[in-house]
């Protein structure tokens, strides 16, 4: 069943590692990436944002977390790099996160490899309730943040969706 009170997890500024992530996941989930309880958490809202999370985080919260009802997710203001977008672009491709409406990925080490592999994940239209990305304040070149953008305006067709860059000299 589904746990139906909303639940919000904020670990915001708590000096947080990748490994605190697999801890929280296997205390929560389990292994099989569902409650050992069998139930799926309704998780309004994953407050991340000034940790210490690098891609190896992002892995663990993308097995542990996947199939839940978490609409947003803050990853800002951590030590991603293109490798967390490209696999979170996996996850987004795979439908693993249906019910995503936000995801921060502000101020990062995010570059344009990982900017295109996010884009081209979005713009398979498997995340259809996502509507905010953000993404400034990252190691992005007119590349990345065009390539976002264009894909943005591609599936404004099918679904409304903000992309937030900066675009400053």
């Amino acid at each position: 069943g589904t746990l139906h009170r909303k639940v919000v997890i904020n670990a915001s500024n708590r000096g947080l590692v990748d490994v605190d992530l697999y801890t929280l996941g296997t205390q929560l989930s389990g292994s099989s990436g569902t409650t050992t309880s069998g139930v799926t958490l309704n998780l309004c809202l994953f407050d991340l944002h000034q940790n210490n999370i690098t891609h190896l985080g992002m892995n663990n919260f993308l097995h542990f977390f996947k199939w839940q009802n978490i609409s947003e997710i803050n990853f800002s203001c951590n030590l991603l790099n293109d490798n967390s977008c490209i696999q979170l672009g996996y996850a987004l491709s795979a439908g693993d996160f249906p019910h995503l409406n936000i995801i921060n990925l502000s101020s990062n080490k995010i570059g344009d490899t990982g900017a295109i592999s996010l884009a081209n994940a979005i713009h398979k239209g498997i995340a259809p309730k996502l509507n905010s990305l953000y993404i400034e304040n990252n190691n992005l070149t007119c590349i990345g943040k065009e390539s976002l953008v264009k894909m943005a305006c591609q599936i404004q067709r099918q679904q409304n969706i903000s992309v937030s860059v900066d675009y400053g000299i």
